[in-house]
């Protein structure tokens, strides 16, 4: 007998009880899955593959909004998962003892049983690593390097923008020397506005920080007004929030004063409610402080010293969308960012003038 015979039928059994039971699978997380009543993209019904292509091509919270928009606010985003995108459901996620950062987190731990701060699950563990992170991060803030060069993009496309900061920071300090911590910076007001927009409209996270049900959980979950069924991961798409007209008035307009008191109060709480660029509750960012005070030297120090401007030609461009595509980023003046957890981000390309004035009252 060869031994092909016996292979073949066994071959032939196997694969039909395997495509049996993906046909039982995928009729079950349309028809009798508890998340079957939310909508969503039908192929994000089935599978993870929806999302897990737009992550291959960085691009995931642009289909998030993109998905917000056709669907609603709460979304079926995965054969789990439920995507939300109200600054109720922010707080209820990411400000709640019920909830634990989600299994998919497991997938960044380089080495078995050692958890950074960004992967650790467990609260108390969490709390002690934040405890030490805490005592040193004064020599480790947070990355501020796409904020700032969304800021610098924004900048310099906006004139009056420019302007209003340049004005600012060159009336508010005498010297450069005067340009530190304290008092004098923390009272430029429209420097914090830039700084906050450019969070905002290029926030370092832009993607979803997912969550799921603590396992140990003897209340039903409730995020803003719905039942999270065991096993369902939730999370709030940071670039989507950001972008939601609802909260934010012209989401892809670069306006710093939006959060001073110019803006109507019950506007700017609105508006501070979605904000997240850091996340919210116990797990915000630990340098948030120190994030804002780099951001703020920077950009005060720049400021002080030089006058730019966008680069000439197409390099001036970099860093911007490209009209008429079909992918998200047709916007020339919007300032791209790349999904890879973080936001990667290209450009921009600046050239920077040494203001006259500025040294020769160093030298007075």
């Amino acid at each position: 007998m060869d031994i092909s015979d016996v292979i073949a039928p066994d071959f032939l059994y196997v694969s039909l009880l395997v495509a049996l039971y993906g046909i039982l699978l995928l009729s079950y997380r349309i028809l009798l899955h508890p998340l079957k009543a939310y909508p969503g993209p039908f192929l994000a019904r089935l599978s993870d593959i929806h999302n897990g292509y737009y992550a291959m091509r960085k691009s995931l919270h642009l289909v998030s909004r993109s998905d917000h928009q056709k669907y609603g606010k709460v979304i079926r985003h995965g054969p789990n998962k439920l995507l939300f995108n109200t600054p109720k459901a922010l707080h209820d996620i990411y400000n709640n003892d019920m909830v634990v950062k989600s299994y998919v987190y497991s997938v960044f731990i380089q080495t078995p049983g050692v958890h950074s701060l960004f992967t650790v699950v467990d609260k108390q563990h969490h709390t002690a690593k934040r405890r030490i992170v805490g005592q040193v991060i004064n020599d480790r803030a947070f990355s501020t390097s796409g904020a700032l060069s969304a800021l610098f993009f924004y900048l310099s496309q906006s004139p009056s923008c420019y302007e209003r900061l340049a004005t600012e920071i060159r009336s508010a300090f005498a010297t450069s020397h005067e340009i530190r911590g304290g008092p004098k910076l923390a009272g430029c007001q429209y420097l914090r506005a830039c700084i906050d927009e450019a969070l905002r409209i290029a926030p370092p996270v832009p993607g979803t920080m997912w969550r799921e049900p603590a396992a140990n959980n003897s209340k039903p979950l409730i995020i803003d007004g719905h039942y999270i069924p065991p096993g369902t991961q939730i999370g709030v798409n940071i670039y989507a929030i950001h972008h939601n007209p609802e909260y934010f008035q012209d989401p892809f307009t670069f306006k710093p004063e939006r959060w001073l008191s110019e803006t109507p109060e019950a506007q700017r709480k609105s508006m501070q409610d979605a904000f997240s660029a850091f996340s919210v509750g116990y797990r915000g960012c630990a340098g948030k402080a120190m994030a804002y005070l780099e951001s703020s030297l920077v950009v005060a120090k720049t400021l002080w010293y030089f006058d730019f401007e966008r680069a000439p030609g197409k390099l001036g461009e970099v860093g911007g969308g490209r009209p008429g595509s079909h992918n998200g980023r047709s916007r020339l003046d919007e300032f791209q960012l790349y999904d890879i957890i973080s936001g990667a981000h290209d450009g921009p390309f600046l050239i920077f003038t040494s203001r006259g004035d500025s040294s020769a009252s160093e030298r007075r």
